[in-house]
């Protein structure tokens, strides 16, 4: 993998190259799976980001949390009274 995306290669010149071309067509696909979890969360999360929009994820958070805990005492009353 680190072949493909170090630049002092010549796989990753010509993959880098390739990609070049390509790009000015359409998006450039990447493959996923070849990448580490890590390395692919921290990809993901750097690419939303900057379109989370903190406040309405802060309420959506508290709602769920709300709906969570509802959950849970609908549970345990079901629970008690068997």
């Amino acid at each position: 993998m680190q072949l493909l995306r170090d630049p002092d290669t010549a796989i990753g010149r010509s993959l880098s190259a390739v990609l070049k071309r390509v790009s000015r067509f359409r998006p450039v696909p990447w493959e996923v799976e070849a990448l580490e979890p890590d390395e692919l969360q921290r990809l993901v999360l750097a690419a939303v980001d900057p379109y989370i929009d903190r406040g309405v994820l802060a309420q959506q958070i508290a709602r769920e949390e709300r709906q969570r805990r509802a959950l849970e005492g609908f549970r345990r009353s079901v629970a008690c009274g068997e």
